[in-house]
Order: C-alpha cells, then sequence, then structure tokens
C-alpha cells in the first residue's frame, strides 16, 4: 500500500506566492487611484459645501468677509461660515480680496500615494445684478480623471 501524502510541496508554496504577488502588484495601483478618487469626490463636495455657506453668508453680510483676509486652516473656514467639515486629505485656503473669492484645496503631502494635485474655485461678484464668475479648477493629476 502507497503512504499517503498530506500538505503541499515547496514548488507548489512558491507558485502560489508568486501568482499572489503578481495579482497583487498589477491591483495595488489601481486600488489606490480609487482610494485617492474617493478622497477627490469627497473634497468637491466639501468645496461645494463651503461655496454655499460662502454665498449664504454674502448674501446675509453682502460680503464674504473681511477685504484682505485669508483663513488658511479648516478650523477657521469652520467657524467664518458657521460649517462643520471635516478633512484629514486636503488643507484649505479661504482667501477674499474685495468682491472675490478664492477657496483652495491642497492634497496634503502626507499618504497621497503618489497624487499631488489641487482644488480650486473661484467666486467673484460685483455690483451689476447678474453678474457672477463661478469658475472651478482641478489642477495637476486629478484633470485626467
Amino acid at each position: 500500500f502507497a503512504k499517503k501524502q498530506h500538505g503541499l510541496t515547496l514548488t507548489e508554496i512558491m507558485v502560489t506566492t508568486i501568482a499572489i504577488s503578481v495579482i497583487t502588484a498589477f491591483a495595488m495601483p489601481n486600488y489606490n487611484k480609487a482610494v485617492e478618487k474617493s478622497y477627490y469626490r469627497q473634497a468637491r463636495v466639501n468645496l461645494n459645501t463651503v461655496k454655499a455657506a460662502a454665498e449664504a453668508y454674502r448674501a446675509e453680510h453682502r460680503a464674504f468677509g473681511v477685504s484682505g483676509i485669508t483663513l488658511t486652516t479648516l478650523e477657521e473656514v469652520n467657524s467664518h461660515l458657521g460649517t462643520n467639515i471635516s478633512d484629514d486629505h486636503f488643507s484649505y485656503t479661504y482667501a477674499i480680496d474685495g468682491g472675490a473669492l478664492s477657496i483652495f484645496l491642497t492634497r496634503n503631502d502626507t499618504d497621497n500615494n503618489g497624487y499631488n494635485y489641487y482644488l480650486a474655485q473661484r467666486l467673484e461678484y460685483t455690483d451689476a445684478v447678474g453678474f457672477s464668475d463661478d469658475s472651478f479648477i482641478c489642477h495637476n493629476d486629478c484633470a485626467t480623471w
């Protein structure tokens, strides 16, 4: 009677390990890009929230805030607009120049999976009825998505 073998040979283990490594090598960049896109989408939602809050602030106070100020932290932006936005992946800048407002979201250098980009929103109003320059620009990596 032949003795029945149990377990795997070293060759079978090596082939399986190599196959898993190859699959992981191809899947990881796609996973990182998908994660980065989800951060980008959340940043767009936050940017639209800041924009809406800024427009509401302007409607109530007839200005986006004191001309010449620049708010450089999300806490300052939240305090100024009365919002409650949380974001660990982007830095926020809210800059007022006369009747214009610029909002910049910059991807933090830490944990950015190699993606370096920023989002910019510029709202410009004059006293002329109906004039508004509302442009959104995505710079660098996300522009190609």
